[in-house]
């Protein structure tokens, strides 16, 4: 697989480093350790659980994330698999194998269109969807109905980098 032109296309569709994402057994403990580092220490932290109607590839899941910039230009993502609500999905078994640590580079796209002409040529190429979902706006939102964000988790070399793609609407 030749990086060089992966990172082309995804420049070619306009898409910019967005967060570097660890996974994590525990987010907290992970935010206490960061927060020893220069630079790290505002955090802001949800849960979401991916019902089946979410889920694109892989099964429904929970997790925690975590969000935070470093120095103000660096932003890190921390995901935290729930466990008793991710047996089998890609975050959970990934740890299980590889333990906490860098696990992808997310790229965001302006604009839907682009983001799937990148999805379609990185799996044309030969990369593989481990994790993929799409979640649409709450039905007491003024936007109800319309997709909020759909991103995946794209597997560039088997076994080491993975890439997430991922557009959010502009209304989020």
């Amino acid at each position: 697989m030749n990086l060089e032109k992966v990172k082309k296309e995804l420049e070619n569709c306009g898409a910019f480093l967005a967060h570097v994402g660890f996974l994590t057994y525990d987010n907290e403990k992970a935010m206490e350790r960061l927060n020893q580092i220069p630079g790290f220490g505002e955090w802001v932290s949800d849960a979401t659980d991916w019902s089946g109607d979410n889920m694109i590839v892989g099964p429904p899941n929970s997790i925690k994330c975590s969000n935070g910039t470093v120095f103000g230009s660096v932003n890190v993502e921390l995901v935290q698999p729930v466990q008793g609500k991710s047996a089998g999905t890609h975050f959970a078994e990934y740890l299980e194998k590889s333990g906490e640590g860098l696990h992808h580079f997310c790229y965001k796209f302006p604009e839907y269109e682009d983001f799937k002409k990148a999805y379609d040529y990185m799996t044309e190429i030969g990369c593989r969807d481990v994790h993929h979902g799409r979640l649409d706006f709450g039905p007491d939102s003024e936007y109800a109905g319309q997709m909020l964000v759909e991103f995946c988790y794209i597997e560039v070399e088997p076994g080491g980098l993975y890439v997430e793609l991922n557009w959010t609407n502009p209304n989020a």
